[in-house]
């Protein structure tokens, strides 16, 4: 998955032929219609429960090719598992939560690794769906580059380098404040449904 991430990062959506046969296994294969006309865009949906024939989660490399024409992939996820991380140069916090429920996911197996696919941190969620990691990564050379989470046959990843993450700000070069406040306002989470009620909170 490290591997499949990173290319997916350097090549933005191309990806090197044949690289990724010895590191996964054929799924499903389909062969769609697709209604053709010039200078038209066109949208076909695909279904993985269809391609594979039942339920499905977990992490896909899904290919698209047709004639004269290159291929496509893209790295797809399918699962409950919502991912948020904030991380400072010491400090790394992981919740997971049910993207059905929006509810904490406990007993969620996390493992942190480095592009170059070394297990920096390993560790699982609490009743809050929370887990949470110390240590000086930079000094040891595995700096997080992927997170991953297990629980039961559900899968899904955070890479971090294309994701927007809360950074704590340490206090170096920032004045303390003689006078007055300084807040932050922040949302339980990031995305919401339409009609969902957003929690707004202030420090």
């Amino acid at each position: 998955l490290v591997h499949f991430a990173y290319q997916e990062s350097r090549w933005s959506g191309w990806w090197p032929g044949g690289g990724h046969s010895r590191l996964s296994q054929l799924v499903a294969s389909h062969e769609y219609p697709v209604p053709f006309e010039p200078n038209v865009a066109t949208q076909v949906f695909v279904r993985l429960d269809d391609l594979t024939g039942g339920h499905v989660s977990g992490a896909f490399l899904l290919t698209v090719s047709a004639d004269r024409t290159g291929d496509e992939r893209q790295l797809v996820v399918a699962t409950d598992i919502g991912l948020s991380v904030r991380q400072s140069d010491k400090d790394m916090l992981v919740w997971a939560n049910s993207i059905r429920t929006a509810g904490p996911i406990a007993d969620v197996m996390v493992r942190v690794y480095s592009a170059q696919n070394q297990a920096a941190a390993v560790g699982v969620t609490g009743t809050n769906g929370i887990v949470r990691f110390t240590g000086d990564f930079a000094a040891t050379g595995s700096v997080p580059y992927v997170v991953v989470a297990e629980r039961g046959s559900d899968l899904s990843y955070l890479r971090l380098d294309g994701a927007k993450l809360e950074r704590d700000r340490g206090t170096d070069g920032i004045a303390y404040l003689s006078r007055g406040c300084e807040a932050s306002v922040f949302t339980d989470r990031g995305i919401y449904r339409p009609g969902e009620t957003a929690h707004v909170k202030a420090i």
